[in-house]
């Protein structure tokens, strides 16, 4: 016994010491799983989000409306991706707020005039050298303390093309952090085509869908292009020309040029910018001539 013991004890060592064999899932369970399993990891929820918001202040005012109407503006953006496929194929919701202030006269200056809400869901597809995007808009402005009795609102149909880069994030980070120079990260661009809904396949009124209003087509284009860089400053040119067709064929025009003024420094985007609003045709709150001084941060 005192020559067994020693022998058992060993034995028992080594066999501990030697993995067990592995036990395979049987076949059945292994054949509905791994596909379902390897389907959903191509899948991310929420892979993204863009927030924006930014205070300007309307300046060289052409006439007694124009100052009594715009005087300051707050703008807040959100661009939330709740689902990516294969990081390609995004579901994304927009969705942005603009509160408009005007000046009276007397101690209290500031009047609030109207708030406009705007929500699109999109479908975003992500290209090697652009972006495609289709969704719906929906947006409305409300007046505050006042009733013009003119109901506006709009659903529109949108489909948009943009350079990898179009959002202020990715632009600022490519320039910035990535330490590019060259003209595919200088240089970012969007044109976008809308339509405005009448009809819905003669399911609703256009008095539903639209108000009652006479937009009919939309083309857009935005572009920016950075042409100075320090240790401190990123200084982009802006330009935007929007086209808007009535029912009628009457065509209303907008062309704004800007300047921006990144700050570098900073984990988050931040920036200075002054814009001047060329011409402004648009038949709902057109700010024709009107130069607008701001700051914005975004991420």
């Amino acid at each position: 016994m005192r020559r067994t013991a020693p022998a058992i004890l060993l034995a028992l060592l080594i066999s501990s010491a030697i993995p067990a064999p592995a036990q395979e899932s049987p076949p059945e369970a292994r054949s509905f799983w791994t596909p379902l399993r390897g389907l959903l990891d191509k899948f991310e929820l929420m892979p993204e989000y863009h927030l924006a918001g930014d205070v300007m202040y309307f300046a060289a005012h052409r006439n007694r409306a124009q100052r009594e109407r715009f005087f300051i503006e707050t703008n807040s953006d959100m661009d939330l991706l709740l689902l990516g496929y294969r990081k390609r194929l995004y579901s994304e919701w927009s969705i942005y707020v603009r509160t408009g202030m005007g000046r009276q006269e007397g101690a209290v200056i500031f009047d609030p005039r109207d708030v406009r809400y705007g929500i699109i869901p999109w479908l975003e597809l992500r290209l090697n050298r652009l972006n495609l995007r289709a969704g719906l808009e929906h947006f409305c402005f409300h007046d505050i303390d006042r009733d013009d009795r003119v109901t506006e609102y709009w659903n529109k149909e949108v489909v948009e093309a943009t350079s990898t880069n179009f959002r202020l994030g990715d632009y600022r980070h490519r320039l910035i952090a990535d330490s590019l120079w060259d003209w595919s990260s200088r240089a970012a661009w969007s044109v976008r085509m809308g339509h405005y809904m009448d009809r819905a396949f003669g399911l609703l009124r256009p008095e539903v869908l639209g108000g009652g209003q006479s937009y009919n087509w939309e083309g857009t284009g935005e572009g920016r292009v950075a042409c100075y860089r320090s240790p401190d400053w990123l200084v982009a040119l802006r330009a935007y020309a929007n086209l808007n067709l009535s029912r009628a064929r009457r065509p209303m025009q907008t062309y704004v040029v800007g300047i921006e003024g990144h700050f570098r420094r900073g984990a988050g985007g931040s920036m200075l910018f002054l814009n001047y609003n060329i011409e402004d045709q648009l038949q709902v709150r057109p700010r024709d001539g009107l130069l607008e001084f701001g700051l914005r941060f975004y991420n």
